[in-house]
């Protein structure tokens, strides 16, 4: 009987290092290499490798890149990027484990480097990591208000940052999802009410939660028409005139105002003449019902996020950079003239007589020299 002998030469194994199982074809002795020895440089060539890797959407190979400089390089002028690096990882992969992993990123970034020229931008991220999980408003908003927290505190630790547009954009955005889930509790509260079970009290409180704390919530006037007749329901007439009247001030248009005219003229109170500046401002657009069915079929509130990080965009376009290519070109740091001015953190301490803003080239690089071979940029310090 003849032995069958295989011709296929034996296959060569591959290192075992840190990457391994991560990358193929080849790639091991790569990573290897430059992970498992330390050599002047090395940390520039694991930054640009880890950069492209996660443009190309290897964000647990890039992410491990960027570690090995962390810790590897202790003293590297790229390792205050890295970190944040790490974080744009997470929230450019988007999935839900991976919004919570960059918040925290984000937040762990925020302990190293307070007062950085970015960290309002990376408290941003944390808000718009939250945001990014938001359901619709008749479901959990655990997510809405901790955006809605996060923002807040953007405002009120930056006082004076560049982003203020956009974060009061974003707040807007989650008040409006808070006030609406408010908005259907009250709703519901006052079904049960008149079916005889209860829950006037429920309704009113949300519906006050409402007045008090979300003033551009979007169906405001609802809002007073419901909460006047709650008051009503109790016999209190003047304070449900209260409601009546300001919603026929600031709301003319609406569609509860006929209706709050009348319930004016039942109580024996003028009508009030509208605010000038309102008369001629439209009724809210109410989402109907194809609106709403939509909505409920992709489950995802009518938000507006930025998906890109903050050093490294989502999609970048050929000809264009990221702060991430500056950080390539000038050894780590980011010249003066694409990094932010360094926002102003307000402290408990008692503040000395007129402003005193922090100035602009603390913490930021200066630019490098005339001459490209010789470019010195201030390092960044945590």
């Amino acid at each position: 009987m003849t032995r069958f002998t295989s011709a296929v030469a034996p296959v060569k194994k591959k290192k075992k290092g840190r990457f391994f199982g991560l990358l193929g074809g080849g790639g091991d002795d790569k990573y290897e290499e430059l992970t498992s020895t330390v050599a002047p440089g090395r940390d520039r060539v694991l930054f640009e490798e880890a950069a492209t890797q996660v443009r190309k959407g290897n964000h647990e190979t890039g992410r491990l890149l960027f570690s090995t400089i962390i810790n590897t390089y202790p003293d590297s002028p790229f390792l205050p990027l890295a970190k944040l690096a790490i974080a744009d990882s997470f929230y450019l992969e988007g999935t839900t484990a991976s919004l919570v992993q960059a918040a925290q990123g984000y937040l762990d970034w925020l302990t190293f480097f307070p007062t950085d020229p970015l960290a309002d931008d990376a408290m941003l991220k944390v808000a718009e990591s939250e945001m990014r999980q938001m359901g619709l408003s008749d479901r959990d908003i655990t997510h809405a208000r901790k955006a809605e927290q996060r923002l807040k505190a953007l405002l009120q630790q930056y006082p004076q940052t560049n982003l203020r547009p956009i974060v009061e954009d974003r707040l807007r955005e989650s008040q409006e999802s808070l006030a609406m889930h408010n908005l259907q509790v009250a709703r519901f509260y006052y079904v049960r009410y008149e079916t005889h079970k209860g829950g006037l009290k429920g309704s009113q409180s949300r519906l006050k939660e409402i007045v008090d704390k979300y003033p551009n919530f979007s169906l405001r006037d609802e809002v007073l028409f419901r909460l006047g007749t709650t008051f009503q329901q109790e016999e209190e007439p003047d304070e449900a005139a209260k409601y009546y009247q300001d919603l026929l001030r600031n709301f003319p248009n609406s569609d509860y105002a006929d209706k709050a005219k009348e319930q004016l003229s039942i109580i024996g109170v003028p009508i009030p003449e509208p605010d000038p500046a309102r008369r001629n401002v439209a009724p809210a657009e109410r989402p109907g019902f194809m609106g709403n069915l939509m909505q409920q079929v992709i489950g995802k509130p009518d938000i507006t996020v930025n998906t890109d990080g903050i050093l490294i965009r989502k999609d970048k376009k050929d000809g264009t950079s990221d702060l991430i290519d500056e950080a390539i070109k000038y050894n780590g740091q980011l010249p003066s003239n694409v990094t932010p001015i360094a926002p102003v953190q307000r402290t408990t301490r008692q503040a000395p007589p007129g402003p005193s803003p922090r100035p602009a080239t603390q913490n930021a690089i200066q630019p490098p020299p005339i001459s490209p071979a010789t470019p010195a940029p201030r390092e960044i310090k945590p």
